[in-house]
């Protein structure tokens, strides 16, 4: 007689299973959820699968318990290999100092170097408002999260406000898009404000999030954001006419 790999794989999917009912219990979002639940249930998979082979290749026979406490010793040691690999990657997605300072603003051009984007305003009459700039990065140092930073771009004609926020991502591609999406839906809130356009555009032809509300007090908050390699840009504009500075928003560029 020699061992079953099937007991290995009931542990496996006992596992499994109570990640996907704490997962769906806590009201996680499903993109959010999703990830959760295959992040903490490829420990048990692969844990199932040598601890499968390790009794398949046995000469002894094992017990329930022979099978429970190496399938639990592996589940714990991956899961640890897994989240100290995924705190280090969180550590290494901040804004540095010199990222900061690397905006450039030559007349009606924007450009950051690190990141790569590229953008025209409308007259040469916005400059950084160093004290507006200060203000909004304090939502993320409140809150201790350093891979976002804004630079605040004030008309001095007082027409607009023009935003760029960066916002370096664990996560690539779509989900790095939406995770934004929903961090800027959470920034803003609900109360009073209408929303006018709130959508993730993922085509071959455009991935990009375009996000628009009408606040109570008459001011129009409006956004258009782009993925890279590792990090979400956005433009975001504040005016109080609907229409003013859409181009802005429309001709942001990624150059790398």
């Amino acid at each position: 007689m020699s061992n079953s790999f099937g007991k290995a794989m009931i542990l496996t999917l006992v596992g499994v299973g109570l990640v996907i009912v704490i997962v769906v219990a806590s009201g996680k979002d499903a993109a959010t959820g999703g990830y959760l639940i295959g992040f903490y249930s490829a420990p048990f998979i692969f844990s199932g699968i040598i601890v499968g082979i390790w009794a398949k290749r046995s000469k002894k026979l094992w017990s329930w318990l022979a099978y429970f406490w190496r399938f639990a010793l592996g589940a714990v040691a991956l899961l640890v290999v897994a989240t100290v690999g995924e705190a280090g990657k969180k550590v290494s997605a901040v804004v540095t100092d010199p990222e900061k300072s690397h905006l450039v603003v030559n007349g009606t051009d924007v450009r950051h170097s690190d990141f790569g984007f590229a953008i025209t305003l409308p007259a040469a009459t916005f400059h950084l408002d160093d004290k507006l700039q200060e203000q909004a990065n304090q939502f993320f140092e409140q809150r201790g999260s350093h891979s976002n930073y804004i630079w605040v771009l004030q008309d001095s004609l007082r027409t607009g406000v023009v935003m760029v926020m960066v916002s370096k991502a664990v996560l690539n591609g779509r989900e790095a898009l939406r995770a934004v999406a929903r961090g800027m839906e959470r920034g803003v809130g609900k109360a009073g404000m209408r929303t006018l356009e709130d959508t993730v555009i993922w085509s071959s032809q455009a991935h990009e999030f375009r996000f628009a509300v009408a606040l109570p007090n008459g001011t129009y908050l409006k956004a258009r954001c782009l993925p890279g390699t590792a990090f979400v840009v956005c433009v975001q504009t504040v005016t109080t006419n609907a229409n003013t500075l859409d181009s802005v928003r429309e001709g942001m560029r990624l150059e790398s």
